[in-house]
Formats: structure tokens, sequence, C-alpha cells
């Protein structure tokens, strides 16, 4: 199992959108003209832009870089359930709770501990977490998506969140006794001979809220999440750490994402074989992280713009704007990067036929050629502004020019948050009909004829 993976893709989340984390647009496109190319040079921005909201039927949650765990609702979006299903790491082979001249000691106590990355919704409001543990193993060499679970059993351990619980600290929850004494009696056993003994008697977790208006992002990673075991012996007082092993403490894990749209004001009708046009609901675009709502965007008379064949473009970039209803709360979060998802002529997700992973529209360098570099480096991305409170313009000229060019399909990309598995941010952002901010599609060129 590759625990490490998603360590490293978000360092390199973090490294690229800390590049374009500043008020320019993102210059993903050559400069196709010479030093004259202004001299000629026009503009439009006034081509109709069609947009649908929709929703994905499945998102990959498996080793999501963060446990995700709460409840939310509003009337954008509907109410969202998260649970957090993970499994623990034996430290070491034949575990036994002792000192180091090897006398065995006496349990204290047993706690998770879950350090919380980020919290958001109504902190303030009270609410209960509770620990179960699994009624079966993981199997690991499945995939699981937002709406999989494992059947569990016993409630092990409750937390009662309140306005006088600081969040910027772990949260640390006791076991309950029975259970604590039966996992401290199983050191020394077989059941702690190792991973695989452990995983057939200690099969994982689920943590779950049962109330509240709140969701934490947990770190899986972090130093401060484990199963801590205090106890002491004659001469010394001890905690032992399950969960901590080559620097990961928390070992196959995914997210169960549950969203019910029936409260929503505006996405009651959305399904993953229904869309909505934005017309629809009140000329909004849709995102959220976790649920994989998306928003289609398609050009129906692009080609007609270059119908002579005398187009050249200098500069083809998308702009959109977050709707005011994005900050009428400060517990809302929008998503730090959004990326760009291309369809075929059914309005499904393309995929390469070689890797069977979903393709995007691409990052442009200054050669003009189109090529993947990374997982990170090869999709388009728009990172949020948090001054400006605006999206950057996306520069897509490659893209635009293969289609006036009769060489890509005009088919249309979804926008949607660029990773879907860390967390439930979510945004509205004005469409191409909107009164204020509309979507637009500026599209500077010089006719060669």
């Amino acid at each position: 199992m590759n625990y490490k993976r998603f360590a490293l893709s978000g360092l390199l989340l973090s490294a690229i959108l800390i590049l374009f984390a500043c008020n320019d647009d993102i210059d993903l496109s050559p400069d196709l003209q010479g030093n004259t190319q202004f001299l000629e040079t026009q503009f439009t921005d006034t081509l109709t832009i069609e947009t649908t909201v929709g929703i994905w039927d499945t998102i990959n949650t498996t080793f999501s870089p963060y446990m995700l765990v709460g409840n939310s609702s509003d009337k954008y979006f509907g109410t969202l359930t998260a649970n957090a299903f993970a499994q623990f790491i034996l430290p070491r082979d034949s575990l036994q709770f002792e000192d180091t001249q090897g006398e065995v000691g006496t349990l204290d106590s047993m706690v998770f501990s879950l350090d919380i990355h980020e919290s958001f919704g109504d902190t303030l409001s009270p609410q209960t977490l509770e620990i179960h543990i699994l009624s079966q193993r993981f199997n690991t060499s499945k995939t699981y998506y937002q709406t999989d679970e494992i059947p569990y059993d016993q409630k092990i351990a409750t937390l009662q969140i309140d306005e006088n619980t600081d969040l910027s600290q772990p949260l640390h929850i006791h076991l309950e006794p029975d259970w604590a004494k039966r996992i401290y009696e199983a050191g020394g056993t077989d059941d702690f001979l190792n991973q695989n003994f452990f995983e057939e008697w200690f099969t994982g977790i689920r943590i779950s809220a049962i109330d509240g208006n709140m969701v934490h992002k947990i770190n899986p990673l972090s130093a401060n999440t484990f199963l801590g075991v205090y106890y002491h012996t004659e001469t010394d007082t001890l905690l032992q750490r399950i969960g901590t092993y080559d620097g990961q403490n928390i070992g196959y894990r995914f997210n169960q994402i549950l969203t019910d749209l029936s409260s929503s004001d505006y996405l009651s009708e959305l399904t993953p074989q229904t869309e909505i046009s934005t017309k629809e609901l009140n000329h909004w675009g849709f995102i959220q992280e976790g649920t994989g709502i998306y928003t289609k965007v398609r050009i129906p008379n692009l080609e007609q713009l270059n119908a002579n064949g005398d187009i050249y473009l200098n500069r083809a970039e998308l702009t959109f704007e977050p709707s005011e209803e994005n900050y009428l709360s400060p517990n809302r979060h929008k998503p730090i990067g959004l990326t760009f998802r291309l369809l075929d002529k059914n309005g499904n997700l393309v995929q390469n036929a070689a890797t069977a992973q979903d393709q995007y529209i691409l990052r442009e360098v200054r050669d003009g050629a189109v090529h993947v570099t990374s997982f990170v480096d090869g999709r388009l991305v728009s990172s949020y502004i948090p001054n400006g409170r605006t999206y950057q313009a996306v520069r897509m000229t490659s893209y635009i020019q293969e289609i006036l060019n009769g060489t890509r399909g005009n088919y249309g990309f979804a926008i949607e948050s660029y990773r879907n598995d860390v967390g439930i941010n979510n945004l509205l952002f004005s469409d191409n009909s909107a009164e204020t901010n509309p979507l637009k599609l500026k599209i500077y060129y010089t006719k060669t004829k």
C-alpha cells in the first residue's frame, strides 16, 4: 500500500497554487503574433455561452489527504453528511505495553487523538462525534467512492463539541472503558503480532457526527492523529501511539460523502442523469467538492467566428466571478482552485485511451505545444485570489484555436474543484446571462485575409 502518494501530490498542489496565487491572469499560452500583433487585433466577448449544472455519480475518495467528518446544510447545496472510515497502523510487530525494562504496565486511559486541519460551518453550535468499530476489514484492492460504506458495529467512543471546544488543538476522544481494556489486554498476544493479525481483530473505525451543522477536516498524516494508550509502571508513565509507522498514522481510508439535494432551493431536481440550466438557477453556476457538483460550459456558435477561415488568435481567456452570495456567511469556503475537464459530443468526460484517465484542458507552453507533465502540472488551474475576491482569468488560446481550425470538436468542458476529494468547499458564480459580472469568453484575434 502506497501511503505516501497523496502527501507528495499535496505538496505539488500547494506549490502550484502558491505560484498562481497572484493578481495576474494565468499566462498559459504563448504570444502567437510578433511585435506588431496588436496593430490589427480585434476583440469580442459577446459569444453566447450555455451553462448547465450537473453532479458526478462517482468520486474516488480513497486515500484522501483529509478525513471529512460532520454535517452541512444550506439553501443552495442542500444537506451533506460526511463520515470517515480509517484503518490504524501498528508501530511495530509484537506490540506489548511495557516499559524499557520489560515491565508490563497498568492502563490509565486510551484516547483517539484527531488533528483538526480546519473546521467550517456553525462552529459555535454543539455537535456530537461518535466512533464505531468496523464489522469487517477494508478491501485494500478496492477503490472506495463517496457513497461507499463498510458495515460498522459497536460504538467505542463519543465526544461532545461545544462553544468552549478549542478546534485549533487536536481533539481527544476517550474510548469506552471496556474497549480500552480489551485493546490493552491484547498487547503481547497474537492480535498484536503484526499488521495483518491486528486488522483481523481491530478492523478499523468509522468517525461520524450525529448532529450539528459543522464539518471537520482531519489530517490523517499528522503526528497528532493516533490512538494513544496511556499507562504506567512502578517506575514510569508512558504513552504508546498506535497509528505511527513510517511517517503515516492512518493506513487505508476513505470518505463517505452523502448529499440530499431535496432541501436545496435550487438543486432539488439535480441527479447524475439530469442536468439543470443555469437560467433556471438564478443565473448561477454551482460547484461543490466532495459531492461532485460541477458546471458544464458550451460555446455553441464559436465556429462561426472563423467561418471564412481567416481568424488567427492572439489570446482567448475565460473570466468569471464569484457571486455575492458566497460572502454572506464567514463560514462559506470557496475551492482554492478550479480545473476544466473535457467533454465528448455526448457530454461525457473524455478519457485518454492509453491511461483511462480523464483529460483536461491543458497548460500551454512557450513553443505552443500542449503536453502533460505530471498529475499536477498537466491541468489548467484557476486559483482563487482572496484579496481580489475573484478567480484568475483562464487563458485557453490553443484549445479555442483548435476548435476554430476544425481539429477539435466543440463539445465544451466542465468546471469543477481542483480536488474533489479534499473537502466540501463550494462556489456560486454568475453565468453568461447574469446582469452582474457575467461569465465571458474574451477573444483577441487577427484576420489574416
